[in-house]
């Protein structure tokens, strides 16, 4: 990190306790986070903690970024992270919203490599039902991706971000990295400067899926520009390299995938209907095995938040499990059969 970077996030952090006082306590980035923009935060009216992500620093608030905010305020639903808060303080512009206990998935997919199809079957349908309902009130998400995708201590895998940064640029300003990185997960017309709708988030979700069940983006390794690498993209069967993916999952999977919109599903509804939604059966055992893949915190030295013995991540943050005992999950069709070992030393 540079020092005009260190001095960047310092007058960012400043400007926010000044804007927040007397409402919110800073308590400081989230684990993880690039950007700078986002923190995590004590509610003292409500005595809870919530996130803050910082939207814009124009005096003007742009009229679209306070429509769109309307837009995701109005949903209500258990899988997308609630907005509380649309301030503008200072000449800032900031939002509030739900703190999840938990992991980001892009952390998970980072040390777990792949997922059992069982959950990533679970993610799927949770996720996809969160969308759907989104895409049924007109409000499509324009940013799916692993580090928009938080696993909870609960088991809930939630969507937060609807597309309000890349709304205001801020993040093109403030990390490029994670916006050449977010373009892996935009669909060919989206690429093209087309505007987010469903079958777009329908296609980011099936990256998404292909990295659950290979630990591989379908462009990992690609010499070409974003879009040329999504429109020629060579579409191998799954189970190559995941012989216990299930045909129907597969086939849905890369139909999701399709470079023209209407070749895919009609819906996610549709799309889900032929992925094999998390039987209703295994629901508990889900949550359980999902719950135990956050809950593994690092021992690499870096600092984290916690409560209750449980590791506390936002957005881009860290793992998942007990320091010193081991997870092994086995997937038999719908259900789980999972084992803690203890480490030797432990």
């Amino acid at each position: 990190m540079t020092d005009s970077t260190d001095e960047k996030r310092t007058s960012i952090l400043a400007r926010l306790r000044l804007a927040v006082l007397g409402d919110y306590e800073i308590l400081g980035e989230t684990e993880g986070s690039e950007t700078g923009v986002v923190y995590l935060a004590h509610d003292l009216a409500l005595n809870r903690q919530v996130v803050i992500k910082l939207v814009s620093f124009s005096p003007v608030v742009d009229p679209i970024i306070r429509s769109r905010a309307l837009d995701i305020a109005s949903l209500g639903h258990q899988n997308i992270a609630s907005l509380y808060a649309f301030r503008v303080s200072d000449g800032i512009t900031w939002i509030v919203r739900q703190f999840i206990e938990g992991s980001s998935l892009e952390h998970v997919l980072r040390t777990a490599g792949t997922l059992p199809v069982p959950i990533v079957r679970g993610v799927l349908n949770m996720i996809g039902r969160a969308l759907n309902y989104a895409h049924g009130r007109g409000v499509f998400h324009g940013d799916v991706r692993p580090s928009n995708i938080l696993l909870g201590v609960t088991g809930d895998a939630t969507l937060t971000d609807f597309f309000i940064s890349r709304l205001t640029g801020l993040e093109a300003a403030t990390d490029s990295r994670r916006v050449l990185g977010s373009r892996m997960y935009m669909s060919p017309e989206q690429l093209d400067g087309g505007a987010a709708t469903a079958a777009s988030d329908q296609y980011a979700l099936g990256v998404v899926a292909y990295e659950m069940l290979t630990g591989l983006s379908p462009f990992s390794g690609s010499p070409i520009a974003p879009i040329e690498a999504h429109q020629n993209l060579r579409r191998f069967p799954l189970r190559i390299s995941r012989p216990d993916c299930p045909p129907e999952l597969e086939f849905g999977v890369l139909r999701m995938l399709a470079n023209e919109p209407t070749d895919r599903w009609p819906s996610l509804a549709h799309a889900l209907e032929e992925l094999g939604p998390a039987s209703p059966f295994a629901a508990d055992q889900l949550r359980a095995a999902i719950a135990e893949l956050v809950r593994k915190p690092e021992t690499d030295g870096d600092s984290v938040v916690r409560e209750g013995g449980a590791v506390l991540f936002l957005d881009e943050t860290a793992s998942a499990v007990l320091d010193d005992k081991t997870l092994d999950v086995h997937a038999h069709g719908d259900h789980f059969h999972f084992s803690i070992d203890e480490q030797e030393g432990g």
